[in-house]
């Protein structure tokens, strides 16, 4: 809703102070800037040439990635507005804030995906434990092609059924919707440069009338109410998924022991556990989201002329900034090593 730079305005009616930003906190916000764009673009190669990665659940990681390398490239204009360049505010807002909008949607298809991957995988067992109640029937003389048809089971079953044209479809559903709900905060019923405007060198973020303020109080509040369902979502599949999972039992012990059903039991849980994993990354990257765009929500409803002190607003702005790029930090690293962790796990089974 509104660009990097708003937060170092500070607004008196229709006049705005501009306020001093050093050479250190330039450079900063080119280090942040360039650092998120080559930690997206890392991930991003990161998920196609690892083959743990190469399947259709991480599709919507991967956009995820892409909607976050454009915000983090679109950073750097607005860091240019520090150094005497025109940049073309009205364009750069507008997509911007289409970019949050399809960041929150593609979290929900993110849990809709896992969804699905979960319901899957439920209908797999079940001709997987067919599979292994007959092989039991025949003799030991074929176990041998008993174990390689298995091992090709267990690896049929870390595949998803759902088309490639299923999901292309949903990541066109995401940017079509995002799309449609900002027209109706900036193009319908509205004239654009209520909003953004460009005084001086610097772009900001402007509600100049109650039309406007009412329009981004629609635009916020069905972004909570979409988080709100996205969470009570994900709660309901992070319950089933447990519920599915046999904890506290040494999984890779009985897979060792050459059963079938052993094998059957620990490769489920094995599956389980990326689910979960994935499912506990959506919380991860809500909370993220929450944490570092309500306070810039409420401030935008609270204090209209953006009149809070420059102090605050200062060390709001680097603090939020430096947080945001450790987390996101932390949070890629966690989940790569878990999933790796899972997936050697799920490598030893097929090899026993």
């Amino acid at each position: 809703m509104s660009s990097n730079v708003n937060i170092s305005l500070n607004m008196n009616g229709n006049n705005i102070k501009l306020i001093n930003v050093s050479s250190i906190e330039i450079n900063l916000l080119y280090i942040i800037g360039i650092s998120g764009i080559l930690i997206n673009m890392l991930t991003m190669i990161y998920l196609l040439i690892i083959a743990a990665y190469k399947m259709k659940s991480s599709c919507f990681l991967f956009h995820h990635c892409i909607i976050c390398l454009i915000l983090s490239i679109l950073s750097i204009p607005y860091i240019l507005s520090f150094s005497n360049y025109s940049i073309p505010c009205h364009y750069l807002g507008n997509i911007q804030v289409t970019c949050v909008t399809a960041q929150l949607l593609n979290m929900a298809a993110m849990v809709a995906n896992e969804a699905y991957t979960f319901e899957d995988l439920i209908h797999q067992d079940l001709s997987l434990d067919l599979y292994t109640n007959n092989s039991h029937s025949h003799s030991h003389s074929h176990s041998h092609s008993h174990s390689q048809s298995y091992q090709y089971q267990l690896k049929q079953s870390n595949k998803s059924t759902i088309s490639c044209g299923c999901l292309s479809f949903g990541i066109l559903i995401i940017w079509f919707s995002s799309v449609i709900l900002h027209l109706g905060i900036t193009m319908i019923g509205s004239e654009s440069k209520s909003y953004f405007d460009n005084n001086g060198q610097y772009c900001n973020f402007i509600i100049r009338d109650i039309r406007g303020y009412v329009l981004t109080l629609m635009w916020i509040i069905i972004t909570i109410f979409s988080l709100m369902i996205t969470i009570r979502y994900i709660h309901k599949i992070l319950s089933e998924v447990s519920s599915k999972r046999r904890h506290n039992q040494p999984l890779l012990s009985l897979a060792i022991i050459g059963q079938y059903h052993a094998k059957s039991i620990a490769t489920r849980d094995i599956l389980m556990q990326q689910i979960q994993l994935r499912i506990k990354l959506n919380i991860l990257l809500i909370f993220l989201f929450i944490i570092f765009w309500f306070p810039l929500f409420i401030v935008t409803l609270c204090d209209i002329k953006f009149k809070i002190h420059e102090q605050i607003l200062r060390f709001g702005l680097f603090f939020y900034l430096f947080i945001i790029f450790q987390y996101k930090t932390i949070l890629i690293l966690i989940y790569i090593y878990s999933l790796i962790r899972s997936h050697f796990k799920y490598i030893i089974l097929l090899n026993y």
